[in-house]
């Protein structure tokens, strides 16, 4: 699935133009992509555990990770990703450094 920029498929710049905020295609994404598991979670208490007032779906996804959801990573048309990637891109990056020979940093510091 893709977000699209604006209608008129002009190029974009963030920030606020003509009196509208301009969210980034990754950050809509990552908000789709959040309440899309939700949903899915929903659909599952609604399913196997119809008579449970605590929702164990949908409270498994809330309480999993330090945003209250899913982390999804996403990247955009033109190498842009979201915060997510980013750290996950950054951390790999350190423990391959950290893997290699005369390296200054060791691998329990990333």
């Amino acid at each position: 699935k893709t977000v699209r920029i604006d209608k008129a498929q002009n190029n974009y710049r963030p920030g606020i133009q003509g009196g509208c905020k301009i969210i980034r295609a990754v950050q809509k994404k990552e908000g789709y992509t959040r309440n899309v598991y939700l949903k899915k979670a929903m659909k599952l208490d609604a399913k196997f555990a119809p008579g449970d007032a605590s929702k164990p779906f949908s409270e498994a996804i809330k309480q999993t990770f330090t945003t209250g959801n899913v982390l999804p990573l996403v990247s955009g048309a033109f190498a842009e990703v979201n915060v997510e990637a980013q750290r996950l891109v950054e951390k790999c990056a350190k423990h391959a450094a950290a893997m290699e020979e005369k390296s200054d940093i060791t691998p329990e510091e990333v």
